[in-house]
């Protein structure tokens, strides 16, 4: 084995979910086919077309120790984090506990606020008693936390 530098990288392990692509297979298959994730509106709610994510409404908030009323409260974005980051760690076939004191991270992606200046719109009283950390995008490093945490607890 060659000697690496020591800022190398290595990607053990990936989790996504795209329109009409719910994992990196998934996803691959959609690209090589040169698929259309383009849909129309589900459930009469938002645009006439777009790109929509498939079981959003299946998150667990207990297999991540949170409870069910801040979960849901919490952006979705956040919940996707979470799956996603667990998920990554299921495709590298690691086991979480294994990378204690590891120099491991677990890095992700998210756009826009839309949920948090949804929830701004309707006023302080559409979301009481949950942290205001369960509603900001800017905190979804607190999913890494979350995971490192189940990690450690199983």
């Amino acid at each position: 084995m060659r000697d690496l530098p020591a800022h190398a990288v290595a990607v053990v392990g990936i989790g996504c979910r795209f329109p009409r692509a719910d994992g990196p297979d998934a996803f691959w298959r959609l690209l090589r086919g040169g698929g259309d994730a383009i849909t129309g509106r589900r459930g009469g709610r938002g645009p006439a077309r777009g790109g929509f994510l498939d079981r959003v409404d299946g998150f667990d908030p207990g297999f991540f120790g949170i409870s069910h009323r801040e979960a849901v409260a919490m952006d979705p974005q956040e919940r996707l984090a979470l799956e996603l980051a667990w998920e990554a760690l299921e495709n590298a076939r690691t086991l979480p506990g294994d990378l204690e004191g590891s120099r491991t991270g677990v890095f992700l992606g998210a756009i826009a606020d839309d949920y948090a200046t949804l929830l701004h719109a309707l006023g302080p009283d559409a979301v009481t008693g949950v942290p205001e950390t369960a509603r900001a995008i800017d905190l979804l490093a607190q999913g890494d936390a979350s995971v490192a945490w189940c990690a450690a607890s199983r």
